[in-house]
């Protein structure tokens, strides 16, 4: 599967912290589970192709995915686990926001139509 919504650079600029043993191609396997997440929030219905710039909605929730994948897999890096915790706590909370907003019909029609 090819990634289209985000990249490891901007996976690994959300975390800014993560080990240096997960390769790039461990990102990648995230950003994939990430969209396949999204995708199936928007049930198929997002036909147009896909703009950085003008769905950045559909990055920032790919991208913030991944990264909580990344952290919940290994928050070594982190120095206590209350700065694992907030940091979770915090993406976790656009990751919902953004899946709530993505789940609605009227959020992907208007992305189509850009």
């Amino acid at each position: 599967m090819a990634i289209t919504y985000s990249t490891v650079a901007k996976v690994k600029a959300r975390l800014r912290k993560y080990s240096t043993s997960i390769s790039d191609d461990d990102i990648e396997i995230y950003i994939e589970h990430a969209e396949g997440i999204v995708n199936a929030t928007m049930r198929g219905e997002f036909t147009t192709t896909f703009d950085a710039d003008k769905h950045a909605l559909i990055e920032n929730v790919t991208t913030d995915l991944a990264a909580f994948k990344l952290l919940v897999y290994d928050p070594s890096s982190f120095t206590s686990i209350t700065e694992v915790s907030i940091l979770g706590d915090l993406l976790w909370t656009q990751i919902e926001e953004g899946l709530d907003l993505l789940s609605d019909d009227r959020t992907v029609k208007m992305l189509n139509g850009l």
